[in-house]
């Protein structure tokens, strides 16, 4: 049997990319707000993501503890690789989505939306808060329990 190059490459291609797929690492977050700062305290905030070339895939998980306070104004999360912010609305090729549940048990559905090239802020298509940006207060007045997971990809710089 003759291996031709275009089949070492291809093979190669495919050995790298599910490599590439099964290396996903964790980040750790920084949460920050557009007024008073809030605290995670006894709360989850948590990432992980893997880049595929330009590419980032990632995920954001925040579960709401007894003890976090959640500050005012609305939300600011880090991004684990900064982002092409190139030209005005690069946060347009930011894509993703997500979920909140409350204690009541009413979900919202949430997706980011580039802030800066290291950050993100998560928004709703509901705008009756703050422009529908999730914050202190929006979807609901946030409290122990309370939660959302978020997944999102983007362009790498």
């Amino acid at each position: 049997m003759t291996i031709h190059n275009a089949d070492v490459a291809a093979a190669a291609a495919l050995a790298q990319s599910k490599l590439a797929l099964n290396a996903w690492s964790t980040y750790n977050p920084a949460w920050t707000s557009s007024g008073t700062q809030p605290d995670i305290s006894n709360g989850v905030l948590g990432g992980r993501y893997v880049q595929i070339g330009k590419t980032v895939h990632g995920r954001v998980a925040f579960w709401a503890g007894s003890s976090t306070t959640f500050g005012t104004g609305y939300w600011i999360f880090t991004l684990p690789v900064s982002a092409n912010a190139s030209g005005r609305n690069w946060f347009l090729a930011m894509h993703g989505s997500g979920y909140a549940e409350n204690a009541a048990v009413l979900a919202y559905s949430l997706f980011p939306r580039g802030f800066n090239g290291s950050t993100f802020i998560v928004a709703t298509s509901e705008t009756t808060g703050a422009q529908g940006l999730y914050a202190y207060n929006w979807p609901f007045t946030w409290g122990s329990g309370d939660y959302f997971r978020l997944g999102f990809t983007y362009e790498a710089a």
